[in-house]
């Protein structure tokens, strides 16, 4: 989000604006316009800042804001000038003029309104913490649901280790009940004469080494299949893959975050870097001074007083009151 903020140097509108929209969005990208928000000619240069904003794009939202006053004092807000320039401009414009009892036809022309500049802030920077936690919030579902398909692949091994059992232990109830039946029928074989008991002696025995034989084969075949199927659903082998399905996700999520957060400080600090660039402060710190007629009005001509008007010199430290012994217009 980068925000055009049109308002006073001086006023308390840009510290109020700032301050919020940094708190709340770290990131924020506000590029400051400085013009008169009031007096003769005001409305013509607030114009002309919007036309400005517009020509050079780049820009998502004009803030055009001052900090209350009389109906005197906010009256360049009602000039056709200013107003037409609202209703045309491609990039919405926020007007937040005075309190909500000052209501401006500049106001009524934009795409929306504040009632102070500190209310702006709040409506065109969104919460960088709320937006942390919706992004945490994601990651916590993203486990529980890792976590929850886990669970259902351990459920569904241990259902079939459990199958894998039965069959097992069905395999050797039915053996040891073929076992059961063949020494009972050799029981009964070597109550019978000795010839005949010899005779079917050796063909029970035979029967018995077949079926055994075959018993055990089906057997082994059955334990051989079941312990295939058991190590390819091993939980071992499901968890491991789960495991690193998660940690590939944790790093995306962490990938995303910083994405996400970088644009963010890289703006913060070109932002930083432009307001320190365009601080009165900064220039009157090198020797030079603003002087400001008894309204506060900024003096930039000879013209703008008489000799003997009170002024007042705005210095790198401190302020001076004066009083115009005489002036020369420029050459």
């Amino acid at each position: 989000m980068k925000g055009a903020l049109l308002t006073a140097r001086l006023g308390a509108a840009v510290e109020d604006f700032t301050k919020t929209a940094l708190r709340r969005y770290p990131g924020a990208a506000i590029s400051l316009f400085p013009v008169r928000v009031q007096g003769e000619g005001a409305a013509a240069e607030m114009a002309a800042a919007i036309s400005a904003v517009n020509s050079w794009g780049g820009f998502d939202v004009i803030v055009l804001t001052r900090g209350g006053g009389s109906a005197e004092d906010l009256w360049s807000f009602n000039e056709e000038p200013l107003v037409l320039a609202v209703s045309g401009s491609r990039v919405p414009v926020l007007a937040a003029v005075g309190h909500s009892k000052d209501l401006s036809l500049c106001e009524l022309a934009a795409d929306a309104r504040a009632i102070t500049p500190t209310a702006a802030a709040e409506a065109v920077f969104p919460d960088a913490r709320a937006v942390a936690a919706e992004a945490e919030e994601m990651a916590r579902r993203m486990r529980v649901a890792v976590e929850g398909q886990l669970q259902g692949r351990r459920a569904e091994i241990e259902a079939l280790g459990s199958g894998a059992s039965k069959a097992f232990a069905r395999l050797l109830d039915t053996a040891r009940r073929d076992l059961a039946r063949l020494r009972s029928a050799l029981a009964g074989a070597m109550r019978m004469e000795a010839r005949e008991a010899s005779e079917r002696l050796a063909r029970l025995r035979a029967a018995l080494a077949g079926a055994m034989t075959v018993t055990l084969m089906k057997a082994r075949s059955d334990t051989e299949r079941l312990a295939s199927q058991l190590a390819l659903l091993s939980p071992a082998r499901r968890i491991q893959a789960g495991r690193e399905e998660l940690d590939a996700r944790k790093a995306a999520l962490a990938s995303l975050r910083g994405r996400i957060i970088q644009p963010f400080r890289l703006e913060l600090d070109r932002a930083r870097e432009r307001l320190e660039l365009l601080s009165p402060l900064a220039i009157l710190s090198r020797g030079y001074s603003i002087a400001m007629d008894a309204k506060g009005v900024i003096v930039k001509r000879s013209s703008d007083v008489e000799p003997g008007d009170p002024i007042k010199l705005l210095l790198g430290e401190g302020k001076l009151a004066a009083t115009v012994t005489s002036r020369e217009e420029s050459s």
